[in-house]
């Protein structure tokens, strides 16, 4: 995927969950979404574009909750059955954000 489809990407989901966002946050939403696409598969997976459309949103909302001081993984200990998709999302939007923004504590 280009930078601009990544950039695309970013947009359109984070107008349907949060549109109200000032334009610094979007601009380093975007950031992150752009650096979560450029790390590696994990475990070589081969996986559908449905479900990589799903890993996806969910680091999408992972680096969301990080960027506004949420705990996603106390979220996600309430649902075992989705917790490791979750958990799997949440550390690559770590690593995504983390690429592009050195406060991730």
């Amino acid at each position: 995927m280009d930078e601009v489809s990544k950039r695309l990407e970013a947009a359109v989901w984070l107008e349907g969950v949060a549109p109200e966002l000032p334009k610094e946050t979007c601009e380093r939403f975007t950031e992150a979404v752009v650096s979560y696409y450029e790390l590696p598969a994990i475990d070589g997976r081969q996986r559908g574009p449905i479900e990589s459309l799903k890993e996806d949103y969910l680091a999408f909302a992972a680096i969301l909750q990080i960027m506004q001081n949420e705990d996603p993984l106390e979220a996600i200990s309430l649902h075992p059955r989705v917790a490791q998709a979750e958990l799997t999302a949440w550390i690559r939007g770590s690593a995504a954000l983390a690429a592009t923004d050195t406060d991730l504590a």
